[in-house]
């Protein structure tokens, strides 16, 4: 089974460095991606971890264009209100 993405986008906000409860570097940012000139753009929601959260704080911000390569995981969550 292969789970491979490959993102070419625009980074939509300023970066903020975090640590997990283990004392990992984690950074969370959305990349706005354009598929097609005559469509909405994409807005994908992205984390990374550990050396390369570190490196894109210190070197990427707002608006640079970036390419990353991942995996693609789904998350669900259900309130107390169901």
């Amino acid at each position: 089974m292969l789970n491979k993405a490959m993102l070419i986008g625009r980074i939509t906000r300023d970066m903020e460095l975090k640590k997990s409860p283990q004392n990992l570097s984690v950074v969370n940012f959305t990349l706005v991606c354009d598929s097609r000139k005559d469509s909405e753009p994409d807005y994908i929601n992205c984390v990374a971890w550990r050396n390369t959260a570190e490196f894109l704080v210190e070197h990427c911000g707002k608006g640079d264009l970036i390419y990353a390569e991942g995996v693609i995981k789904t998350r669900s969550y259900e309130n107390k209100a169901g």
